[in-house]
């Protein structure tokens, strides 16, 4: 797990390294003389911007039966769920993005195994809690989100991973 994050916190190489790319693909996105590559530039300033947030924040890890539900949900996403929601979701949790909004949901669940509507409910107030604990970039709300419409879809995943059994 990630230190806690303190105002003397230093930053590491690797870290100012990933702002340094950055700021570089910014000033190349400026001095574009395209719109596309100014889009392209821009892009490749945000996966760098989003992969030092990612490397900086603190995560939690999971333990076994955390990681095996939410390697189960993640494959019923991909599988078992036909919708835009689906893929958003999927896309959202294989980017790394609003991981700790996933983690959170993730571990809310395999703490109560009720019926599907309890379990959803506890895992998204899991969720809404690591939101007011800091998780708050535009990957996290987005996430904390998409797991909210997922709400009358969610009995079928959690009988599909076996869950309340």
């Amino acid at each position: 797990m990630k230190k806690e994050l303190t105002p003397e916190t230093e930053l590491r190489h690797s870290q100012t390294t990933e702002l340094g790319f950055a700021i570089k693909e910014l000033g190349d996105g400026v001095s574009s003389r395209y719109v596309l590559d100014a889009l392209r530039h821009s892009r490749n300033a945000q996966h760098y911007i989003t992969e030092f947030i990612s490397n900086v924040v603190p995560t939690p890890n999971l333990n076994a039966v955390e990681a095996d539900h939410s390697s189960c949900l993640h494959t019923y996403m991909r599988k078992g769920m036909d919708s835009p929601l689906g893929n958003i979701l999927w896309s959202l949790i294989n980017e790394g993005r609003g991981k700790a909004i996933w983690y959170a949901f993730v571990r809310g669940i395999a703490v109560i195994d009720y019926n599907a509507k309890k379990t959803y409910q506890f895992g998204i107030a899991s969720a809404e809690e690591e939101r007011h604990n800091g998780h708050d970039t535009s990957d996290d709300l987005f996430m904390l989100n998409a797991l909210r419409m997922w709400e009358d879809d969610f009995p079928d995943a959690w009988e599909w991973i076996g869950g309340g059994k």
